[in-house]
């Protein structure tokens, strides 16, 4: 509980609302997602990601059976119009972005676009992953406020959002401690599996 108030503080530094008990402790970032795939992915479901993308998701996702779809990208993170396409024409079970510093490619979606993500999550209900461990790693101007973050002012964003976070970049990569913030009933079932993988 006291790690959960923490993180807490933490996300409220960074303009996002979100109580204790409404996030939930991982193991890494990679937990999060695996978590994910282990709640919501069946085989045969399409998954849209940014292309290039982190290369550990595209195989975690593969092993529960997703077939992955690349969405392009610029300096500005992915191509809005394009992904907007991808989603209407395939319908999705859901979205993986890396909003900011992507890796393997470094981009950092613009605000503008950002906003446009969720309010395209809205519109087609889709469910959009912001894997955000490197967003802490600058040194000038910060970037734009997170997904999550943003999401109170983009009315119904936050039900079709899971934010996953990490402190292995900025704190310690051996302590493996990062977080998932989701929709309660997601986070529900997350946190059964997570139970059952770490037995306690």
């Amino acid at each position: 509980q006291p790690l959960r108030e923490a993180i807490s503080r933490f996300m409220a530094a960074k303009g996002s609302t979100v109580a204790p008990d409404g996030l939930m402790v991982t193991t890494g970032s990679q937990q999060a997602l695996d978590l994910i795939g282990k709640t919501m992915i069946s085989p045969g479901d399409k998954i849209i990601v940014e292309a290039p993308t982190f290369l550990a998701t595209i195989q975690c996702f593969r092993l529960y059976g997703a077939h992955i779809i690349g969405a392009p990208i610029d300096a500005n993170g992915v191509d809005v119009d394009k992904l907007e396409a991808l989603i209407d024409e395939h319908k999705p079970k859901l979205v993986y972005l890396i909003p900011t510093f992507a890796n393997p490619s470094g981009a950092t979606l613009s605000l503008e676009r950002r906003k446009r993500v969720l309010a395209l999550a809205v519109r087609t209900q889709t469910l959009v992953i912001e894997d955000d461990p490197y967003g802490e790693l600058y040194f000038d101007a910060p970037p734009p406020p997170s997904l999550l973050a943003l999401s109170e002012s983009v009315p119904g964003s936050r039900d079709w959002l899971v934010h996953t976070g990490s402190f292995s970049k900025i704190l310690s990569p051996g302590l493996r401690v990062g977080w998932m913030i989701a929709p309660p009933e997601l986070l529900a079932k997350a946190t059964m599996c997570k139970q059952f993988s770490d037995a306690h």
